[in-house]
């Protein structure tokens, strides 16, 4: 169902527009009041596709080698043995995944027609007794034949992280291994190359550093080269780094879950959860390490229960005048009967009753095929056998592995803290969600604020706000924005008297994220480059314990091999000590926590992993907001329990997530799905249209309310409205509350009073209890109004039986003698 324009849809007429009016007023509707009963769990979750190719990178930044085999070319020997390659072979697959930050790896330098791959570095940290093994595939981009002989160099120690990506001149490197041969190389073929580095050619005299190293491919017309790192010690005199890893477990975007079809949604879920999938992934890859999983509720299953406004059911089936608002209630009764559509009997357990006041006899509908397609609401959908897998998987990895609790639908709190928005509209966002704690049961958890871009100091203040009183944080920001910069410092920090924070360290958190691309030259130069940071950090203030922090993006999506690797080298790196989130936090929470800062200058704060624009603005937002009071106010007309409005309400909420950054139009298209869902839920009550010919003084009005819904609905309010300027029905103000049974209808029988003569149209409308419209627009009853008709009969009878009388009358008086028997006896006849 396509959803109706704005002006024509209900939020135009009532919580949108007036939120907007009420801004201009001074007022503000919020989120808070619709969301903060029932926070739900069921909206976007799929695959988002990964970039594939018939190119891969293969440790040079920027440079690819075409698919082929990997391993094409294989070492035959020690040092220096080569055998030629087939083929356009190369280390890695075609279909490979491209690592997100490939300026982190590797990169191909020099000659174009030569590209140099890294496949093998043993082993990654040098030491003063063993020779260091490198492995290089050599690839031919050129038209002819080449025969490279291949060196490696190292240059002098490096002293900070900005050496790690100056330019390295090769006039200021040394060659530490012998030059080796390669074979002849056809066009678009391959080789593979080892070289070795005897350990007394890297002795040096500091105690630990990171060398840059240079693997150059030289021929007669010119030379490539790859340049990487190469750690170095040969002496413990440092204290320590405390790394701990945090990884997002959230939703990816895809529609089909928010739809109503539930094998559909099924099938999303099976396709987000199953083997191979990208949460998949994480949990490999992770579990054997010490990795925080920072988990959105959602993932665990859907919230059904009572939604906002949601009561007893009553089973009676009487009905009462309300009042059109929820502040007060009228006094006043409408004399009204109502009657089932098709047996005109009561349904099963309701009664009829009449009051002194007026109130009206009625009865709840009985089960008639209604005129239009039955909507699906009071099934309880099955339980997601995908959805409980994945549970009972992450439960089992919950007992050894710290937990952390995101927002449900983990919603972009910095697009929603930006100054276009109210920031009101927060809290019942950020509510408590009991789904992970009960799912899980984790040894450890923490609710914590994890904005996918840097905050200004006013944004921490109101989040702060928004998450209420007694929360502490943490909130995970990033490092360059939380702290004075020149230097590496504490991830654990605070804000004065304020919530605590952990920063994260932007370049360490790239690199796992690089972790998305495959084995080949990704895994070696990617664990270089890993340990050649921590190392440049770890000189900064070598005597000093610091803690570190490195996080994965939100769209985090790791070849699990690679992942598992580069977590395994953390763990075995001597100048690291692995670190919990929870010790993180403790020290956070301490007097002699360093101070976290903001800055409100927008340039100053960080986007670690650039993912777009966020699409949601104060229109949208409002869009959303109405939604939800829409969703709400279908809820209160239901059984207590029922579970569309939950998934309903969770698909809107979901509108507001952070995994919609840089997905502008894939936005729209699924808000326009939520919106065609809601009307479709809402338009399962209505008012059929009727013309009616009113022949009397005052009589009744016959109003048809139809429910196409499968479940009972309750409290359903009957509006009746004539128009237009001139009156000419007297029409009872005050509403009908009607229950109606499922799949039926009912007709309701009002009281009214003719004014004048004249066709006359009237509106008839129904409501939820707040007075949000149902239908999917007002029923119009025609009504033609002949007021003095009886009038205008009993003139005529009168009239003849005046005309009847007369004649009478005068028939009688013709007939009459004109002479008396007393005159004829007076009459002498002789």
């Amino acid at each position: 169902m396509t959803p109706q324009p704005r002006a024509a849809r209900t939020v135009a007429e009532g919580v949108g527009g007036a939120r907007r009016r009420g801004r201009r007023a001074g007022v503000t509707l919020t989120l808070a009041a619709i969301v903060a009963a029932a926070p739900a769990g069921c909206a976007w979750d799929a695959n988002v596709p990964v970039q594939t190719g018939a190119t891969a990178l293969t440790g040079s930044a920027g440079t690819t080698t075409p698919s082929g085999g990997a391993g094409a070319a294989t070492n035959a020997g020690g040092a220096g043995a080569t055998t030629p390659a087939s083929g356009a072979s190369s280390p890695t697959s075609g279909a490979d995944q491209t690592a997100p930050y490939p300026e982190l790896l590797p990169r191909t330098i020099g000659d174009a027609a030569l590209e140099v791959s890294l496949t093998r570095l043993s082993p990654s940290i040098a030491t003063p007794d063993a020779a260091v093994s490198i492995d290089v595939t050599i690839a031919n981009r050129g038209l002819t034949a080449a025969k490279p002989a291949v060196t490696a160099r190292v240059g002098e120690p490096l002293s900070s992280r900005a050496d790690l990506d100056a330019p390295l001149d090769v006039a200021g490197t040394t060659v530490v291994s012998d030059s080796v041969p390669a074979p002849d190389i056809a066009p678009q073929g391959s080789a593979s190359v080892r070289l070795t580095i005897p350990a007394q050619r890297l002795a040096s005299a500091a105690a630990y550093g990171v060398r840059p190293l240079l693997v150059r491919a030289e021929t007669a017309g010119g030379s490539a080269a790859i340049r990487t790192y190469l750690p170095f010690e040969q002496r413990k005199e440092y204290e320590p780094l405390s790394l701990a890893v945090a990884v997002p477990l959230t939703q990816d975007l895809d529609p089909a879950r928010s739809g109503a079809d539930p094998a559909a949604a099924e099938r999303a879920w099976a396709r987000s959860t199953a083997a191979g999938s990208r949460l998949d992934r994480i949990l490999t890859g992770t579990a054997g390490a010490a990795v925080t999983y920072a988990v959105d509720p959602s993932l665990l299953g859907p919230v059904v229960g009572p939604g906002p406004g949601a009561g007893p059911t009553s089973s009676s089936g009487t009905t009462s005048p309300a009042s059109a608002t929820t502040s007060s209630s009228s006094t006043r009764a409408n004399d009204a009967t109502i009657t089932t559509g098709s047996t005109g009997t009561n349904a099963p357990g309701s009664t009829g009753s009449t009051g002194s006041t007026g109130s009206t006899t009625g009865a709840t509908a009985t089960p008639s095929a209604p005129t239009s397609p039955v909507v699906t609401v009071g099934a309880t959908p099955p339980p997601s056998p995908a959805r409980a897998a994945f549970a009972k998987r992450l439960a089992d990895l919950a007992k050894t592995h710290p937990i952390w609790d995101l927002p449900s639908e983990d919603p972009d709190v910095a697009a929603l803290l930006s100054d276009d928005i109210s920031a009101d509209d927060l809290p019942g966002l950020l509510a408590g969600d009991a789904r992970v704690r009960a799912a899980l049961a984790p040894a450890s958890g923490h609710r914590v604020a994890w904005p996918v871009v840097g905050l200004s100091a006013d944004q921490v203040r109101r989040l702060t706000t928004a998450y209420g009183q007694g929360w502490s944080g943490p909130i995970v920001l990033p490092l360059t924005g939380s702290q004075q910069p020149g230097w590496t410092g504490d991830a654990a920090r605070r804000f004065g008297d304020g919530p605590t924070v952990l920063a994260y360290d932007e370049t360490l958190s790239r690199l796992l994220a690089d972790t998305a691309g495959t084995a080949g030259g990704v895994g070696p130069g990617l664990t270089q480059r890993f340990l050649a940071e921590t190392m440049t950090i770890l000189q900064e203030f070598p005597g000093r314990p610091r803690r570190l922090l490195a996080v994965a993006p939100r769209d985090f999506d790791p070849d699990p091999t690679t992942l598992a690797a580069l977590l395994r080298t953390a763990e075995s790196t001597p100048w690291l000590r692995t670190a919990s989130t929870d010790s993180l936090l403790a020290e956070a929470q301490a007097p002699t926590a360093p101070a976290a800062i903001a800055t409100d200058d927008p340039a100053g704060r960080p986007e670690p992993f650039p993912s777009g624009s966020s699409p949601l603005d104060r229109d949208r937002v409002d869009d959303i907001e109405a939604d939800l009071q829409r969703v709400a106010a279908f809820a209160a007309i239901l059984p207590s329990g029922s579970a569309t409005p939950a998934t309903a309400r969770s698909a809107g909420i979901g509108l507001l997530s952070a995994r919609w950054r840089g997905h502008g139009i894939a936005w729209d298209d699924a808000h326009h799905a939520v919106q065609s869902r809601i009307d479709t839920l809402l338009n399962g009550v209505s008012v059929v249209d009727s013309q009616v010919n009113f022949f009397a003084e005052s009589g009744t009005l016959q109003v048809t309310v139809l429910n196409t819904l499968d479940v009972d609905v309750r409290d359903v309010q009957l509006h009746l409205i004539a128009q237009g300027r001139t009156a000419r029905l007297r029409l009872p103000s005050t509403p009908y509350v009607l229950n109606i049974a499922a799949r039926s209808r009912a007709t309701v029988k009002v009281p009214v009073e003719a004014i004048a003569a004249g066709p006359a149209v009237v509106s008839a409308q129904v409501s939820s209890p707040d007075g949000t419209r149902l239908g999917a627009q007002d029923a119009t009853l025609a009504v033609e109004v002949q007021p003095n008709t009886g009038r205008l009969v009993v003139g005529i009878g009168g009239a003849a039986a005046v005309v009847f009388l007369v004649g009478l009358f005068r028939t009688i008086r013709r007939n009459r003698p004109r002479v008396t028997a007393e005159d004829l006896k007076e009459i002498d006849l002789e």
